[in-house]
């Protein structure tokens, strides 16, 4: 039975009824009494309200004189609650059936149904009746600024642009200067679609920081299972659902100059630009998640685009019929160009091709193609490039990591180095000078059509090994077995760094145990983080990275989202002095490890030589 709360009485207060009873319960974890004390807090009232539940009805009612809350036990109840309510007092009514919320109209608060669950979902539905309140620190100081320099160069995008949003009512012309007048920017896409944007940075410096995490590819691999279906939507203008409180659109301001007049304008609705738009627009597409997920189906949204993932196929049509009505009942709008409600085992969602039936994640033709160009584009400059071209080619690479792994991370630290050297995003860098930049440079072009997607799938471990190292000597055991491996350290090795003696016992303990280990999957275990990143992403620090680059050496992590790693270090030869140091190659023993192979350029799914880690999969202990 659910506990129902109430603080302590006063006198001259609401005299008890015969049909009223009152329980001094302390306030639990989604009681009735932890959502009337939150409604109480957000509508900034006094504590001091009474609480009554009448018995025979489940009707729960705070009492603050000329205020009432009703909170109903099932929908059955909400004609008796009104009843409740004296004519001169709020009346609830019921809004969005299909997930039962009711609303208390003076302050436009949505109130769920108590039933098993007690939720709250406070100030929603005031943002949807009189618009988003943009959270400011201080008031924005009123400014004049010019237009933007990409959107002087797309001149009759602008107007096209500008002339639509009039049409569809999501600006409006004004009279006088808005408060603040901000840029025009266009920002033009891969595939050379335009999307015009409120350059909103002098607002933004007032708008409070809101912390939110977005899903992504990350949690629509948790729904991931073998040979299944899917489908995916996109919203079409997703922020403009969402209307702008009047008072606020002067912050939104722009002008755009007409023939020889120039105009000025506000948004009434979500601009893009504004940096809390992410998460109001989450925020309200938060609750059909929540929803659809407590019906057991798989859905992921990354703001207006969604992948759902079914088991089977009619499963999947299923949900899919019902995710559409769901959107379309609530007030959304689908793309339907961008839409694919019918299920399919190939479709592309974030930039990636999902192949479902292989359960892999794919790079598409295009991105490649587009990646190919940027390259050439910086190699026919003389080697004398823009810091900006070269961010942007490092950008595209690490935006690849979901697909391939880490070795996106690995094979452009020398370029980000380069990077990192700038004073200006426009000044010129002669890479000449860079030669191990040029050098992962032409890896990726050489390389990028024949890289192999990363698995999301992954399978357990034969094996669990566990490593150690101090500054005496090494050891590693093979669980299970009675099988040891140990080593004493040099006068050299000694003084080495204690992460390179945690990367050396692990290779030390491979090396004992290959022949046990030849042809099955490892769980290394080891106390050192900084080994398990370098194993993964590799090292700033020369001869740390070099156990990761170096000729006849594989890598092979099993985190989520690693991957193998070609190691090149023909191509790297001014590390040639740290090899004799880091390791000792035996390219006369075949060493053959089995199961997913997640190395790019290794098609065969075998090694010659040696290995320096075998599928990590157990992180740190």
């Amino acid at each position: 039975m659910t506990t129902f709360w109430q603080r302590p009485k006063r006198a001259s207060k609401t005299t008890e009824s015969a049909d009223v009873w009152y329980d001094n319960s302390p306030v639990g974890k989604n009681t009735l009494g932890n959502l009337m004390a939150k409604i109480s807090e957000e509508c900034d009232l006094s504590r001091r309200y009474t609480n009554h539940c009448i018995r025979s009805t489940c009707i729960t009612v705070l009492d603050k004189g000329d205020r009432q809350w009703c909170l109903c036990g099932n929908e059955s109840n909400v004609d008796l609650a009104e009843q409740n309510l004296s004519a001169n007092q709020n009346v609830i009514r019921h809004v969005m059936g299909t997930y039962h919320k009711y609303v208390v109209e003076d302050i436009g608060y949505r109130i769920t149904t108590v039933s098993r669950k007690t939720d709250i979902l406070l100030k929603e539905t005031y943002l949807i009746e009189n618009g988003y309140k943009i959270p400011l620190i201080n008031e924005p100081e009123s400014v004049l600024l010019r237009n933007n320099k990409s959107a002087l160069e797309h001149k009759d995008f602008v107007e096209k642009a500008v002339q639509e949003l009039i049409d569809a009512s999501l600006i409006k012309e004004v009279s006088n200067r808005p408060h603040v007048v901000n840029p025009l920017t266009v920002s033009i896409n891969s595939s050379g679609k335009g999307r015009l944007i409120l350059d909103l940075r002098h607002v933004n410096k007032q708008v409070v920081y809101s912390k939110i995490k977005f899903e992504d590819w990350k949690t629509a691999s948790q729904f991931l299972t073998s040979d299944c279906f899917g489908f995916a939507f996109d919203l079409k203008a997703g922020y403009h659902h969402i209307n702008i409180f009047p008072n606020h659109q002067k912050y939104l301001g722009f002008s755009w100059k007409f023939g020889e007049t120039v105009k000025y304008f506000v948004f009434t609705v979500l601009p893009f630009g504004l940096c809390s738009a992410g998460y109001v627009f989450t925020k309200v597409v938060r609750p059909l998640i929540a929803h659809w997920r407590k019906d057991g189906i798989k859905i992921t949204v990354y703001l207006d685009d969604g992948l759902c993932l079914a088991e089977t196929e009619k499963l999947c049509c299923e949900q899919s019929v019902r995710v559409k009505n769901d959107l379309i009942l609530s007030g959304f709008v689908p793309n339907k160009d961008k839409c694919i409600w019918t299920p399919v085992q190939t479709l592309v969602w974030l930039g990636f091709t999902w192949n479902l039936k292989s359960s892999l994640m794919e790079l598409p033709l295009i991105k490649i193609e587009n990646f190919i160009n940027l390259i050439d584009v910086i190699l026919s400059k003389a080697f004398k490039v823009k810091i900006r071209l070269l961010a942007k080619l490092c950008g595209k690479i690490i935006s690849f990591s979901p697909a391939i792994g880490n070795v996106t991370q690995i094979m452009t630290r020398c370029t980000f180095s380069v990077i990192n050297l700038r004073q200006d995003w426009d000044q010129y860098v002669d890479l000449r000078q860079h030669s191990d930049s040029i050098q992962e440079i032409m890896f990726w072009k050489q390389t990028i059509h024949c890289l192999k997607p990363v698995p999301l799938l992954r399978n357990n471990s034969e094996f669990n090994v566990f490593t150690d190292a101090s500054d005496i000597g090494a050891g590693g055991y093979l669980q299970g077995t009675d099988y040891i491996a140990h080593r004493q350290w040099s006068v050299t090795e000694a003084t080495k760094s204690s992460t390179w003696r945690e990367i050396k016992a692990i290779e030390l303990t491979l090396d004992s145990f290959a022949k046990v280990l030849e042809h099955s999957s490892v769980t290394f275990f080891t106390d050192n983080q900084n080994a398990v990143s370098i194993i993964k992403k590799g090292s700033k620090l020369p001869h740390l990275q070099v156990s990761c680059r170096a000729e006849g050496t594989l890598v092979v992590p099993k985190w989520q989202s690693a991957a193998f790693w070609p190691l090149i270090f023909k191509q790297n030869s001014e590390y040639a002095c740290y090899v004799v140091d880091v390791l000792e190659f035996h390219e006369a023993e075949r060493i053959f490890v089995a199961g997913n192979n997640l190395n790019s350029l290794f098609a065969n799914g075998k090694f010659h030589g040696k290995i320096l880690a075998v599928r990590l999969n157990a992180s740190v202990v």
